[in-house]
């Protein structure tokens, strides 16, 4: 009944995202392979009319639309567009077929391993609720439509809770760096390490950060980690009301300011950009303080993954895609066998 039940819904999603890959577009990987043609041909990774330009070029008409604006262009750190060269050596169209089918084997492989940390009992509960969640949740498919990085955030979230139940934390905190080099939110987790005082994690986080980082420059140029930390990331600071924007600081925001134009990528979150601040503190430790008289468990991670999409200020609907790692971690037995109905609720 279970794999009929998987069957159903891989035909359900595999019509879904062959629809969408037709009829759609993939800008953001555009986006992202265009600027990492560029660090090959030693553009600045934020030079945008440069960008337009070779894009024209490579990928034709299309790529006008891009790189006209804050969110049309490349606001990643230089390590994204460094991990994206192995994709450049080939056609646009060929290179992103190969991305689409890896990413998918990213999501696959994310739900099997962060399955395969919970005990041995729980593990095929845990692979089919992961398994259903890829197969029924929008952001999967819009992920991979789109072409963007969810699938590897994904697989390195599954891993930092496989090495967290193993008291790997040197590995915990590698996987947790790429990811928030990767998407700035998922530093959360190396911050709570820090909290947890997994200094093993934390050093192994900043040494891989560095290093790629490092990297990265030394292919591209020196001066565009400058001018990500003085042009993009206060960009990026101040959000959007749009309605893509999925996280509750951009919720509050719409409901709370002014502005109604709400498909406006320009309209900020005014000062329900520190309110971002303000929910990071208060989830981080309210889960700190639940949990900081126990030995620590990959749910804590997975908490602190639900938290990063929260907080905002900047969580585009496909991010959500994410979820499916903690979502495995409720299979766990132990979680339930242990409480009472109102800890389970709590739990839940």
């Amino acid at each position: 009944a279970r794999g009929m039940l998987l069957a159903a819904f891989a035909v359900f999603f595999s019509v879904r995202l062959w629809q969408r890959c037709v009829n759609n577009f993939a800008w953001d990987y555009a986006i992202n392979w265009i600027a990492a043609q560029g660090m090959r041909s030693g553009l600045s990774l934020y030079n945008e009319s440069g960008l337009r330009q070779l894009g024209l070029a490579l990928i034709g008409p299309q790529a006008s639309a891009l790189f006209t604006g804050p969110f049309g262009s490349y606001i990643g750190l230089p390590s994204t567009a460094f991990l994206l060269l192995p994709f450049t050596f080939g056609s646009f169209s060929a290179s992103l077929l190969a991305y689409r089918v890896l990413s998918l084997a990213a999501f696959a492989a994310s739900v099997f391993v962060a399955g395969d940390a919970l005990p041995a009992a729980d593990r095929r509960t845990a692979w089919l609720w992961g398994g259903l969640a890829l197969l029924t949740i929008d952001p999967v498919v819009t992920s991979i439509q789109l072409g963007q990085l969810d699938g590897w955030i994904a697989l390195a979230l599954a891993v930092a809770l496989w090495a967290a139940r193993r008291d790997r934390w040197y590995l915990v905190g590698i996987a947790a760096g790429l990811a928030a080099l990767l998407k700035i939110s998922p530093g959360i987790l190396i911050g709570y390490c820090v909290m947890r005082r997994k200094w093993k994690a934390a050093v192994a986080a900043a040494g891989f950060a560095v290093l790629m980082l490092g990297l990265a420059t030394t292919v591209g140029l020196s001066s565009d980690l400058w001018v990500f930390s003085r042009k993009i990331l206060p960009s990026l600071a101040i959000g959007t009301l749009h309605m893509q924007n999925q996280s509750l600081t951009a919720w509050l925001a719409r409901i709370f300011l002014p502005d109604t134009d709400l498909l406006n990528y320009s309209a900020g979150l005014g000062v329900f950009r520190f309110v971002s601040a303000a929910l990071t503190i208060i989830l981080v430790v309210a889960t700190w303080s639940v949990s900081r008289r126990q030995a620590m468990v990959s749910l804590e991670l997975g908490t602190m993954t639900l938290a990063a999409l929260l907080i905002g200020p900047l969580t585009w609907d496909h991010y959500f895609a994410w979820a499916v790692v903690p979502l495995t971690q409720l299979a766990d037995s132990r979680l339930w066998s242990r409480q009472s109905s109102r800890q389970r609720s709590e739990i839940l």
